[in-house]
């Protein structure tokens, strides 16, 4: 006998999946840093100085760091089951991802840079709200 009564509340196991997305959100914030970082130093680049866009680039990179910034503190409120932390790290992520389309679109010769946090946030954003994952969340709001 636990002592425990029938009504007592039970504490909900989380699902890998949800510490895999909290993961990839941790990591996909801190990609995105990296990658705004380079692109605000793009800016010196002569072919940039040319077209006149070092204001556009600059503006760029400091949004993709604003994003990954913002991504990497709120996922960690994943693992506790925080709905609206979901939410929050879905549009954060949509987000990022029209940033990293941006990169990809203004800077064709190196589509790696900004595939691999497209990648991350689509996968993190799939998860986050199919599965065991969905349903986890479900059961936090009831």
């Amino acid at each position: 006998m636990t002592g425990r009564g029938d009504d007592a509340p039970r504490r909900l196991r989380r699902p890998i999946e949800l510490l895999v997305v909290t993961a990839l959100g941790v990591i996909a914030g801190g990609v995105e840093i990296v990658i705004g970082v380079l692109v605000i130093f793009a800016r010196y680049l002569p072919s940039v100085a040319q077209l006149h866009a070092r204001e556009v680039v600059t503006l760029l990179g400091s949004g993709l760091v604003l994003v990954g910034l913002l991504t990497a503190a709120v996922s960690w409120g994943l693992t506790r089951g925080d709905r609206s932390a979901r939410v929050i790290v879905t549009v954060l992520l949509g987000i990022g991802i029209v940033f990293n389309v941006a990169a990809i679109v203004a800077d064709r010769d190196d589509l790696l840079v900004g595939l691999v946090p497209l990648v991350l946030a689509v996968t993190a954003a799939i998860v986050m709200w199919t599965g065991r994952t969905a349903r986890y969340f479900a059961r936090q709001a009831a």
